[in-house]
Protein backbone atom coordinates (compact mmCIF):
# COMPACT_ATOMS: atom_id res chain seq x y z
CA UNK A 1 0.00 0.00 0.00
CA UNK A 2 2.95 2.32 1.21
CA UNK A 3 4.55 1.51 -2.54
CA UNK A 4 1.31 2.72 -4.56
CA UNK A 5 1.19 5.66 -2.93
CA UNK A 6 4.58 6.92 -3.00
CA UNK A 7 4.22 5.80 -7.04
CA UNK A 8 1.08 7.99 -7.31
CA UNK A 9 2.51 10.70 -5.72
CA UNK A 10 5.21 10.64 -7.99
CA UNK A 11 2.94 10.07 -10.82
CA UNK A 12 0.90 13.57 -9.86
CA UNK A 13 4.29 15.66 -9.53
CA UNK A 14 5.50 14.40 -12.93
CA UNK A 15 2.39 15.49 -14.26
CA UNK A 16 2.34 18.85 -12.44
CA UNK A 17 6.26 19.63 -13.86
CA UNK A 18 4.79 18.50 -17.19
CA UNK A 19 2.44 21.08 -17.44
CA UNK A 20 4.71 24.27 -15.83
CA UNK A 21 7.93 22.80 -18.05
CA UNK A 22 6.50 25.01 -21.77
CA UNK A 23 6.57 27.75 -19.40
CA UNK A 24 9.51 27.39 -17.85
CA UNK A 25 11.74 26.21 -21.46
CA UNK A 26 12.52 29.86 -22.30
CA UNK A 27 14.24 30.90 -18.72
CA UNK A 28 16.40 27.22 -18.57
CA UNK A 29 17.29 27.69 -22.01
CA UNK A 30 18.55 31.63 -21.37
CA UNK A 31 20.24 30.60 -17.78
CA UNK A 32 21.93 26.64 -19.93
CA UNK A 33 23.25 29.64 -22.60
CA UNK A 34 24.66 31.71 -20.07
CA UNK A 35 26.35 28.80 -18.55
CA UNK A 36 27.99 27.32 -21.56
CA UNK A 37 29.16 31.19 -22.76
CA UNK A 38 30.94 31.36 -19.55
CA UNK A 39 32.93 27.78 -19.84
CA UNK A 40 34.20 29.10 -23.14
CA UNK A 41 35.60 31.86 -21.61
CA UNK A 42 37.04 30.26 -18.84
CA UNK A 43 39.09 28.13 -21.58
CA UNK A 44 40.63 30.69 -23.12
CA UNK A 45 44.18 31.09 -22.63
CA UNK A 46 44.26 34.58 -22.30
CA UNK A 47 42.92 34.71 -18.90
CA UNK A 48 44.64 34.55 -15.81
CA UNK A 49 43.54 32.15 -12.84
CA UNK A 50 42.21 34.70 -10.84
CA UNK A 51 39.57 35.79 -13.63
CA UNK A 52 38.94 32.44 -14.27
CA UNK A 53 38.22 31.40 -10.81
CA UNK A 54 35.43 34.09 -10.72
CA UNK A 55 33.81 32.91 -13.87
CA UNK A 56 33.66 29.87 -12.67
CA UNK A 57 31.86 30.89 -9.50
CA UNK A 58 29.78 32.49 -11.75
CA UNK A 59 28.46 29.97 -13.63
CA UNK A 60 28.26 28.04 -10.55
CA UNK A 61 25.52 30.16 -8.55
CA UNK A 62 23.91 29.51 -12.03
CA UNK A 63 23.31 26.17 -11.95
CA UNK A 64 21.64 26.43 -8.43
CA UNK A 65 18.80 27.51 -11.35
CA UNK A 66 18.98 24.05 -13.25
CA UNK A 67 18.21 20.54 -12.38
CA UNK A 68 21.08 19.25 -14.88
CA UNK A 69 23.90 17.16 -12.90
CA UNK A 70 25.72 17.13 -16.01
CA UNK A 71 26.11 20.99 -16.52
CA UNK A 72 26.93 21.36 -12.66
CA UNK A 73 29.94 18.68 -12.44
CA UNK A 74 31.45 20.35 -16.07
CA UNK A 75 31.04 23.61 -14.05
CA UNK A 76 32.50 22.51 -10.45
CA UNK A 77 35.25 20.62 -11.98
CA UNK A 78 36.32 24.22 -13.22
CA UNK A 79 35.21 25.78 -9.54
CA UNK A 80 37.48 22.96 -7.83
CA UNK A 81 40.60 23.56 -10.57
CA UNK A 82 40.46 27.05 -10.02
CA UNK A 83 40.41 27.32 -6.19
CA UNK A 84 43.29 25.18 -6.27
CA UNK A 85 45.15 27.37 -8.15
CA UNK A 86 44.18 30.28 -6.05
CA UNK A 87 45.14 28.63 -3.10
CA UNK A 88 41.34 28.77 -1.68
CA UNK A 89 40.90 26.14 0.15
CA UNK A 90 38.12 26.35 2.05
CA UNK A 91 35.82 26.81 -0.87
CA UNK A 92 38.38 23.74 -2.82
CA UNK A 93 36.73 21.39 -0.31
CA UNK A 94 33.51 22.76 -0.64
CA UNK A 95 32.96 22.34 -4.04
CA UNK A 96 35.19 18.71 -4.32
CA UNK A 97 32.29 17.80 -1.25
CA UNK A 98 29.14 19.07 -3.56
CA UNK A 99 30.71 17.41 -7.01
CA UNK A 100 31.30 14.08 -5.62
CA UNK A 101 26.98 12.78 -5.08
CA UNK A 102 26.51 14.05 -8.56
CA UNK A 103 29.82 12.43 -10.60
CA UNK A 104 27.85 9.12 -8.47
CA UNK A 105 24.76 9.90 -9.49
CA UNK A 106 26.15 10.43 -13.32
CA UNK A 107 28.36 7.00 -12.92
CA UNK A 108 31.34 9.49 -14.12
CA UNK A 109 34.17 7.00 -13.04
CA UNK A 110 37.05 9.48 -13.83
CA UNK A 111 35.47 12.51 -12.06
CA UNK A 112 35.37 10.16 -8.73
CA UNK A 113 39.00 8.91 -9.12
CA UNK A 114 40.02 12.46 -9.54
CA UNK A 115 37.92 13.87 -7.00
CA UNK A 116 39.11 11.35 -4.51
CA UNK A 117 43.00 13.02 -5.76
CA UNK A 118 42.24 16.35 -5.01
CA UNK A 119 40.77 15.14 -1.42
CA UNK A 120 44.33 13.44 -1.23
CA UNK A 121 45.91 16.89 -1.69
CA UNK A 122 43.82 18.69 -0.07
CA UNK A 123 44.82 16.48 3.61
CA UNK A 124 48.37 16.58 2.71
CA UNK A 125 48.37 20.72 2.40
CA UNK A 126 45.74 21.34 4.65
CA UNK A 127 45.23 18.99 7.96
CA UNK A 128 48.26 16.86 7.65
CA UNK A 129 46.43 13.29 8.21
CA UNK A 130 48.06 10.93 6.76
CA UNK A 131 45.57 8.63 7.10
CA UNK A 132 42.90 10.79 4.94
CA UNK A 133 46.01 11.26 2.22
CA UNK A 134 46.53 7.72 1.68
CA UNK A 135 43.07 6.52 1.74
CA UNK A 136 41.66 9.27 -0.91
CA UNK A 137 44.97 8.03 -3.00
CA UNK A 138 44.08 4.78 -2.66
CA UNK A 139 40.56 4.91 -3.23
CA UNK A 140 41.92 7.14 -6.37
CA UNK A 141 43.93 4.12 -7.35
CA UNK A 142 41.44 1.38 -7.51
CA UNK A 143 38.97 3.40 -9.93
CA UNK A 144 41.97 4.49 -12.15
CA UNK A 145 42.81 0.88 -12.67
CA UNK A 146 39.45 -0.62 -12.77
CA UNK A 147 38.94 1.88 -15.95
CA UNK A 148 42.53 0.55 -17.07
CA UNK A 149 44.09 4.21 -16.67
CA UNK A 150 47.83 3.17 -16.54
CA UNK A 151 48.57 7.02 -16.11
CA UNK A 152 46.30 7.98 -13.08
CA UNK A 153 46.67 4.05 -11.62
CA UNK A 154 50.65 4.80 -11.80
CA UNK A 155 50.58 8.25 -10.71
CA UNK A 156 48.36 7.21 -7.34
CA UNK A 157 50.40 4.14 -6.93
CA UNK A 158 53.82 6.44 -7.11
CA UNK A 159 51.99 8.92 -4.27
CA UNK A 160 51.07 5.59 -2.13
CA UNK A 161 54.66 5.10 -2.35
CA UNK A 162 55.50 8.56 -0.98
CA UNK A 163 53.49 8.70 1.85
CA UNK A 164 54.62 5.23 2.76
CA UNK A 165 58.03 6.57 2.23
CA UNK A 166 57.25 9.83 4.59
CA UNK A 167 56.12 7.44 7.31
CA UNK A 168 59.67 5.44 7.35
CA UNK A 169 57.48 1.98 6.27
CA UNK A 170 60.08 1.50 3.40
CA UNK A 171 59.38 -1.89 2.10
CA UNK A 172 56.11 -0.75 1.21
CA UNK A 173 57.31 2.25 -0.37
CA UNK A 174 59.45 0.24 -2.41
CA UNK A 175 56.77 -2.10 -3.48
CA UNK A 176 53.98 0.41 -4.23
CA UNK A 177 57.26 1.88 -6.31
CA UNK A 178 57.64 -1.30 -8.35
CA UNK A 179 53.54 -1.44 -9.24
CA UNK A 180 54.17 1.85 -10.08
CA UNK A 181 57.05 1.28 -12.98
CA UNK A 182 54.23 -1.67 -14.06
CA UNK A 183 52.43 1.10 -15.03
CA UNK A 184 54.56 3.40 -16.28
CA UNK A 185 56.86 1.53 -18.30
CA UNK A 186 54.68 0.13 -21.27
CA UNK A 187 53.23 3.96 -22.00
CA UNK A 188 56.53 5.49 -21.52
CA UNK A 189 55.80 8.01 -19.41
CA UNK A 190 59.19 9.55 -18.74
CA UNK A 191 58.70 12.30 -15.90
CA UNK A 192 56.82 9.91 -13.75
CA UNK A 193 59.45 6.86 -14.34
CA UNK A 194 62.15 9.37 -13.10
CA UNK A 195 60.30 10.07 -9.93
CA UNK A 196 59.52 6.64 -9.28
CA UNK A 197 63.40 6.20 -9.65
CA UNK A 198 64.14 9.04 -7.89
CA UNK A 199 62.05 7.34 -4.55
CA UNK A 200 63.55 3.98 -4.82
CA UNK A 201 66.57 6.27 -4.72
CA UNK A 202 66.02 7.55 -1.16
CA UNK A 203 64.62 4.47 -0.06
CA UNK A 204 67.75 2.28 -0.84
CA UNK A 205 69.57 5.42 0.97
CA UNK A 206 68.09 4.60 3.58
CA UNK A 207 68.86 0.53 3.31
CA UNK A 208 72.13 1.70 3.02
CA UNK A 209 72.50 0.08 0.01
CA UNK A 210 74.28 2.94 -1.09
CA UNK A 211 75.26 1.07 -5.04
CA UNK A 212 71.81 0.73 -5.97
CA UNK A 213 70.37 4.19 -4.55
CA UNK A 214 73.17 5.83 -6.53
CA UNK A 215 71.91 3.51 -9.71
CA UNK A 216 67.77 4.59 -9.34
CA UNK A 217 68.94 8.43 -8.69
CA UNK A 218 71.36 8.10 -11.60
CA UNK A 219 68.67 6.71 -14.00
CA UNK A 220 66.20 9.44 -12.49
CA UNK A 221 68.81 11.97 -13.80
CA UNK A 222 69.57 10.44 -17.06
CA UNK A 223 65.48 10.61 -18.19
CA UNK A 224 65.18 14.45 -15.95
CA UNK A 225 67.79 15.74 -18.11
CA UNK A 226 65.88 15.18 -21.18
CA UNK A 227 62.92 16.67 -19.85
CA UNK A 228 61.91 20.63 -20.20
CA UNK A 229 61.75 21.32 -16.50
CA UNK A 230 65.37 21.45 -15.45
CA UNK A 231 64.46 22.09 -11.87
CA UNK A 232 63.78 18.32 -11.71
CA UNK A 233 67.55 16.93 -13.03
CA UNK A 234 69.24 19.30 -10.55
CA UNK A 235 67.33 17.88 -7.87
CA UNK A 236 68.16 14.21 -8.86
CA UNK A 237 71.48 15.47 -9.06
CA UNK A 238 71.77 16.91 -4.88
CA UNK A 239 69.78 13.00 -4.18
CA UNK A 240 73.36 12.15 -5.65
CA UNK A 241 75.38 14.66 -4.08
CA UNK A 242 73.78 13.51 -0.64
CA UNK A 243 74.56 9.52 -0.92
CA UNK A 244 78.44 10.50 -1.96
CA UNK A 245 78.00 12.79 1.18
CA UNK A 246 76.43 10.20 3.62
CA UNK A 247 79.32 7.56 2.45
CA UNK A 248 82.29 10.03 2.76
CA UNK A 249 83.03 10.46 -0.69
CA UNK A 250 83.06 14.30 0.02
CA UNK A 251 85.10 15.41 -3.19
CA UNK A 252 82.41 13.56 -5.42
CA UNK A 253 79.46 15.16 -3.44
CA UNK A 254 80.57 18.79 -3.41
CA UNK A 255 81.15 18.59 -7.14
CA UNK A 256 77.15 17.95 -7.22
CA UNK A 257 76.67 20.33 -4.91
CA UNK A 258 78.31 23.26 -7.04
CA UNK A 259 77.09 22.25 -10.40
CA UNK A 260 73.57 22.86 -9.34
CA UNK A 261 74.29 26.05 -7.46
CA UNK A 262 76.06 27.32 -11.06
CA UNK A 263 72.53 27.11 -11.97
CA UNK A 264 71.48 29.98 -10.32
CA UNK A 265 68.92 31.47 -12.84
CA UNK A 266 66.84 28.70 -11.51
CA UNK A 267 67.36 27.90 -8.01
CA UNK A 268 66.96 31.75 -7.39
CA UNK A 269 63.42 31.84 -8.55
CA UNK A 270 60.82 32.04 -5.62
CA UNK A 271 59.64 28.61 -6.11
CA UNK A 272 62.80 26.97 -6.21
CA UNK A 273 64.27 29.02 -2.98
CA UNK A 274 63.58 26.23 -0.98
CA UNK A 275 65.85 23.84 -3.33
CA UNK A 276 68.62 26.71 -2.95
CA UNK A 277 68.80 26.46 0.67
CA UNK A 278 68.66 22.74 0.75
CA UNK A 279 71.82 22.60 -1.73
CA UNK A 280 73.74 25.44 0.04
CA UNK A 281 73.52 23.61 3.65
CA UNK A 282 74.13 20.61 2.11
CA UNK A 283 77.55 21.43 0.50
CA UNK A 284 78.17 23.42 3.62
CA UNK A 285 77.38 20.61 5.80
CA UNK A 286 79.72 18.66 3.18
CA UNK A 287 82.60 20.77 3.42
CA UNK A 288 82.11 21.12 7.36
CA UNK A 289 82.32 17.36 7.82
CA UNK A 290 85.31 17.14 5.23
CA UNK A 291 87.04 19.72 7.34
CA UNK A 292 85.99 21.18 10.63
CA UNK A 293 88.01 24.16 10.30
CA UNK A 294 86.60 25.33 7.14
CA UNK A 295 84.25 28.86 6.71
CA UNK A 296 81.26 27.45 6.61
CA UNK A 297 79.39 29.69 9.04
CA UNK A 298 78.20 31.87 6.59
CA UNK A 299 77.10 29.81 4.48
CA UNK A 300 74.51 28.25 7.04
CA UNK A 301 73.42 31.36 8.06
CA UNK A 302 72.11 31.62 4.51
CA UNK A 303 70.63 28.44 4.06
CA UNK A 304 69.01 29.38 7.45
CA UNK A 305 67.50 32.76 6.75
CA UNK A 306 65.54 31.32 3.37
CA UNK A 307 64.37 28.40 5.30
CA UNK A 308 63.16 30.85 7.98
CA UNK A 309 61.49 33.47 5.15
CA UNK A 310 59.57 30.65 3.62
CA UNK A 311 58.77 29.05 6.83
CA UNK A 312 60.26 25.78 6.04
CA UNK A 313 59.84 24.08 8.87
CA UNK A 314 62.10 20.76 8.28
CA UNK A 315 64.39 22.83 6.57
CA UNK A 316 65.20 25.25 9.69
CA UNK A 317 65.29 22.19 11.98
CA UNK A 318 68.03 20.68 10.29
CA UNK A 319 69.66 24.15 9.57
CA UNK A 320 69.84 24.12 13.60
CA UNK A 321 71.05 20.88 14.06
CA UNK A 322 73.56 22.16 11.53
CA UNK A 323 74.58 24.77 13.22
CA UNK A 324 74.88 23.24 16.46
CA UNK A 325 77.08 20.81 14.95
CA UNK A 326 79.26 24.00 13.99
CA UNK A 327 79.01 25.38 17.22
CA UNK A 328 79.61 22.49 19.28
CA UNK A 329 83.00 21.73 17.20
CA UNK A 330 84.02 25.07 17.88
CA UNK A 331 83.56 24.68 22.06
CA UNK A 332 81.12 27.38 21.85
CA UNK A 333 78.68 25.42 24.14
CA UNK A 334 76.29 28.05 24.59
CA UNK A 335 75.39 28.72 20.72
CA UNK A 336 75.54 24.87 20.20
CA UNK A 337 73.13 24.59 22.97
CA UNK A 338 71.07 27.49 21.87
CA UNK A 339 70.34 25.75 18.41
CA UNK A 340 69.86 22.16 19.62
CA UNK A 341 66.93 23.26 21.75
CA UNK A 342 65.70 25.11 19.19
CA UNK A 343 65.88 22.08 16.44
CA UNK A 344 64.80 20.35 19.24
CA UNK A 345 61.35 22.16 20.38
CA UNK A 346 60.67 23.19 16.66
CA UNK A 347 60.92 19.09 16.12
CA UNK A 348 58.55 18.82 18.48
CA UNK A 349 56.03 21.07 17.68
CA UNK A 350 56.05 19.57 13.77
CA UNK A 351 55.80 15.96 14.94
CA UNK A 352 59.30 15.41 13.30
CA UNK A 353 60.71 12.71 15.94
CA UNK A 354 63.70 12.08 13.53
CA UNK A 355 65.48 14.83 13.60
CA UNK A 356 63.72 15.74 17.55
CA UNK A 357 66.22 12.57 18.05
CA UNK A 358 69.54 13.88 16.53
CA UNK A 359 68.48 16.97 18.27
CA UNK A 360 68.40 15.25 21.64
CA UNK A 361 71.46 13.14 20.45
CA UNK A 362 73.25 16.71 20.14
CA UNK A 363 72.08 18.35 23.69
CA UNK A 364 73.39 14.66 25.42
CA UNK A 365 76.95 15.88 24.38
CA UNK A 366 76.86 19.43 25.47
CA UNK A 367 74.86 19.67 28.41
CA UNK A 368 75.56 19.17 31.90
CA UNK A 369 75.44 15.67 33.51
CA UNK A 370 72.44 16.67 35.79
CA UNK A 371 70.61 17.74 32.08
CA UNK A 372 72.17 14.91 30.36
CA UNK A 373 70.84 12.41 32.72
CA UNK A 374 67.26 14.10 32.75
CA UNK A 375 67.51 14.32 29.18
CA UNK A 376 68.47 10.31 28.85
CA UNK A 377 65.21 8.85 30.28
CA UNK A 378 63.24 11.03 27.89
CA UNK A 379 65.72 10.47 24.63
CA UNK A 380 65.13 6.35 25.29
CA UNK A 381 61.71 6.94 25.20
CA UNK A 382 61.28 8.48 22.43
CA UNK A 383 64.04 6.18 20.44
CA UNK A 384 61.60 3.32 21.66
CA UNK A 385 58.54 4.66 20.99
CA UNK A 386 59.47 5.29 17.20
CA UNK A 387 61.04 1.69 16.73
CA UNK A 388 57.79 0.30 17.50
CA UNK A 389 55.55 3.07 15.38
CA UNK A 390 58.10 1.75 12.42
CA UNK A 391 56.72 -1.58 13.36
CA UNK A 392 53.67 -0.47 12.73
CA UNK A 393 52.82 1.34 9.88
CA UNK A 394 52.36 -1.68 7.51
CA UNK A 395 49.47 -2.54 9.69
CA UNK A 396 48.46 0.83 9.83
CA UNK A 397 47.75 1.24 5.56
CA UNK A 398 46.19 -2.22 5.72
CA UNK A 399 43.21 -1.52 7.93
CA UNK A 400 42.69 1.75 5.59
CA UNK A 401 42.69 -0.56 2.44
CA UNK A 402 40.08 -2.95 4.06
CA UNK A 403 37.97 -0.13 5.24
CA UNK A 404 37.95 1.06 1.37
CA UNK A 405 37.18 -2.01 0.25
CA UNK A 406 34.51 -3.39 2.18
CA UNK A 407 32.97 0.27 1.43
CA UNK A 408 33.53 -0.13 -1.94
CA UNK A 409 31.26 -3.21 -1.59
CA UNK A 410 28.77 -1.94 0.16
CA UNK A 411 28.18 0.99 -2.38
CA UNK A 412 28.06 -1.41 -5.04
CA UNK A 413 25.17 -3.62 -3.45
CA UNK A 414 23.14 -0.25 -2.36
CA UNK A 415 23.69 0.74 -6.48
CA UNK A 416 22.55 -2.42 -7.66
CA UNK A 417 19.35 -2.08 -5.83
CA UNK A 418 18.62 1.71 -6.67
CA UNK A 419 19.13 0.88 -10.33
CA UNK A 420 16.17 -1.68 -9.84
CA UNK A 421 13.68 1.24 -8.28
CA UNK A 422 14.46 2.98 -10.92
CA UNK A 423 13.59 0.92 -13.95
CA UNK A 424 10.23 0.16 -11.67
CA UNK A 425 9.84 3.97 -11.20
CA UNK A 426 10.77 4.72 -15.09
CA UNK A 427 8.42 1.91 -16.52
CA UNK A 428 5.49 3.18 -14.27
CA UNK A 429 6.56 6.80 -15.28
CA UNK A 430 6.82 5.68 -19.20
CA UNK A 431 3.49 4.19 -19.06
CA UNK A 432 1.20 7.15 -17.55
CA UNK A 433 3.06 9.46 -20.22
CA UNK A 434 1.71 7.12 -23.01
CA UNK A 435 -2.02 7.56 -21.12
CA UNK A 436 -1.40 11.44 -21.52
CA UNK A 437 -0.51 11.31 -24.81
CA UNK A 438 -3.51 9.34 -26.00
CA UNK A 439 -5.84 11.82 -24.28
CA UNK A 440 -8.51 13.58 -26.72
CA UNK A 441 -7.59 17.34 -24.89
CA UNK A 442 -3.78 16.48 -25.80
CA UNK A 443 -4.59 15.06 -29.29
CA UNK A 444 -6.70 17.91 -30.58
CA UNK A 445 -4.41 20.63 -29.02
CA UNK A 446 -1.48 18.85 -31.37
CA UNK A 447 -3.47 19.30 -34.51
CA UNK A 448 -4.23 22.57 -33.84
CA UNK A 449 -0.50 23.26 -33.34
CA UNK A 450 0.11 21.77 -36.45
CA UNK A 451 -1.24 23.17 -38.68
CA UNK A 452 -0.33 26.49 -37.73
CA UNK A 453 2.94 25.14 -37.94
CA UNK A 454 2.61 23.37 -41.34
CA UNK A 455 1.43 26.96 -42.60
CA UNK A 456 5.16 28.51 -40.99
CA UNK A 457 6.74 25.93 -42.59
CA UNK A 458 6.00 25.59 -45.93
CA UNK A 459 7.03 29.26 -45.62
CA UNK A 460 10.39 29.24 -43.95
CA UNK A 461 10.99 25.87 -46.72
CA UNK A 462 10.39 28.30 -49.32
CA UNK A 463 12.74 30.41 -48.43
CA UNK A 464 15.27 28.57 -47.33
CA UNK A 465 15.46 26.40 -50.26
CA UNK A 466 15.76 29.63 -52.75
CA UNK A 467 18.54 30.95 -50.14
CA UNK A 468 20.61 27.67 -50.48
CA UNK A 469 19.71 26.58 -53.62
CA UNK A 470 19.07 23.55 -53.43
CA UNK A 471 18.44 21.01 -55.75
CA UNK A 472 14.57 20.51 -54.06
CA UNK A 473 11.47 22.74 -55.68
CA UNK A 474 9.60 25.15 -53.14
CA UNK A 475 6.52 22.83 -53.79
CA UNK A 476 8.80 19.38 -52.56
CA UNK A 477 6.13 18.32 -49.95
CA UNK A 478 8.48 15.77 -48.54
CA UNK A 479 10.78 17.82 -47.07
CA UNK A 480 8.08 20.17 -45.91
CA UNK A 481 6.95 16.89 -43.86
CA UNK A 482 9.82 16.17 -43.06
CA UNK A 483 10.86 19.37 -41.40
CA UNK A 484 7.63 19.59 -39.58
CA UNK A 485 9.18 15.80 -38.25
CA UNK A 486 12.47 17.40 -36.80
CA UNK A 487 10.31 20.68 -35.25
CA UNK A 488 8.11 17.58 -33.16
CA UNK A 489 10.62 15.11 -32.73
CA UNK A 490 12.83 17.71 -30.85
CA UNK A 491 9.99 20.29 -30.35
CA UNK A 492 12.51 23.12 -31.92
CA UNK A 493 11.33 26.37 -32.96
CA UNK A 494 10.96 27.92 -36.64
CA UNK A 495 14.00 29.91 -36.08
CA UNK A 496 15.85 26.91 -34.97
CA UNK A 497 14.91 24.92 -37.58
CA UNK A 498 16.29 27.43 -40.84
CA UNK A 499 19.35 27.00 -38.29
CA UNK A 500 19.49 23.61 -39.14
CA UNK A 501 18.46 23.51 -42.81
CA UNK A 502 21.20 25.83 -43.60
CA UNK A 503 24.40 23.99 -41.58
CA UNK A 504 22.89 20.88 -43.16
CA UNK A 505 23.80 22.71 -46.48
CA UNK A 506 27.43 23.55 -45.03
CA UNK A 507 26.73 26.96 -44.72
CA UNK A 508 28.96 28.63 -42.20
CA UNK A 509 27.98 30.73 -39.17
CA UNK A 510 29.26 33.89 -41.03
CA UNK A 511 27.33 32.96 -43.98
CA UNK A 512 23.89 31.79 -42.61
CA UNK A 513 24.27 35.59 -40.33
CA UNK A 514 24.58 37.33 -43.61
CA UNK A 515 21.80 35.31 -45.06
CA UNK A 516 19.36 35.64 -42.15
CA UNK A 517 20.44 39.59 -41.27
CA UNK A 518 21.40 38.90 -37.75
CA UNK A 519 24.77 39.02 -35.55
CA UNK A 520 27.19 35.95 -35.89
CA UNK A 521 26.67 35.92 -31.67
CA UNK A 522 23.39 35.26 -32.87
CA UNK A 523 23.94 32.36 -35.00
CA UNK A 524 26.30 30.63 -32.09
CA UNK A 525 23.27 31.00 -29.65
CA UNK A 526 21.17 29.30 -32.43
CA UNK A 527 23.58 25.99 -32.58
CA UNK A 528 24.10 25.95 -28.87
CA UNK A 529 20.27 25.99 -28.28
CA UNK A 530 19.73 23.55 -31.27
CA UNK A 531 22.31 21.75 -29.43
CA UNK A 532 20.67 21.31 -26.26
CA UNK A 533 17.31 20.48 -27.95
CA UNK A 534 18.85 17.25 -29.77
CA UNK A 535 20.65 16.06 -26.43
CA UNK A 536 17.14 16.51 -24.63
CA UNK A 537 15.97 13.51 -26.92
CA UNK A 538 19.15 12.14 -27.95
CA UNK A 539 22.52 10.09 -25.87
CA UNK A 540 24.45 12.48 -25.56
CA UNK A 541 27.80 12.25 -27.31
CA UNK A 542 30.99 13.79 -29.21
CA UNK A 543 30.38 16.29 -31.50
CA UNK A 544 32.72 17.94 -34.90
CA UNK A 545 31.74 20.55 -36.73
CA UNK A 546 29.88 18.24 -38.96
CA UNK A 547 27.38 16.50 -36.69
CA UNK A 548 24.53 18.61 -37.18
CA UNK A 549 25.03 17.70 -41.27
CA UNK A 550 25.45 14.13 -40.22
CA UNK A 551 22.41 13.78 -38.24
CA UNK A 552 20.19 15.91 -40.36
CA UNK A 553 21.14 13.60 -43.68
CA UNK A 554 20.90 10.37 -41.13
CA UNK A 555 17.42 11.39 -39.90
CA UNK A 556 16.37 12.22 -43.56
CA UNK A 557 17.13 8.96 -44.36
CA UNK A 558 15.18 7.56 -41.96
CA UNK A 559 12.48 9.77 -42.66
CA UNK A 560 12.00 8.43 -46.83
CA UNK A 561 12.56 4.73 -45.21
CA UNK A 562 9.44 4.85 -43.00
CA UNK A 563 7.17 6.97 -45.71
Amino acid sequence: MNKFRITLSTLLIFFTLLIHAQSNNSNVDSVYINIISLLERIESKSLNDSIAYNLSKEAYILTKRLNNDSLKNSVLKKCILFSYRNDDWKQFNVFRAEQLPITRRLSDSLAIAKNFDYGAYYHKVVTNNLDSVYKYYYSSYKIYDALKDSLGAGKMKLNIAIVKKNVHDYKGSEIASVDALKYFLPIKEERRIASTYNNLGIVFNQYKDWNKSLEYHQKSAEIRERLDKRIYYLQSLNNIGKVYKDIGEYNRSKEYFREILSNDSIISQAKHLWFKAVVIDNLAHTRFKENSDSKVLSDFMEALKIREDKKAFSGMVISYIHLAEYHKEKEDFIKAIDYAEKAEQLAHETHNYRDYLESQELLLDVYDADKAKQLMKRYIFVRDSLDKVDRMQENRFAIIEFEVDAKDKQITSLEATTKKDKCFITFLVIGFILLISLSTFLINKKLKQGRKLKSELKKTEHQLLEQTQDQVTPNDENLIQYHQHLSNTYNISKKLLEYWALKANRFTNQQIAERLKITLGATKKRNTLLLHKIFEVEEKQEIDKYFLLNLYAEKLREFKNRT
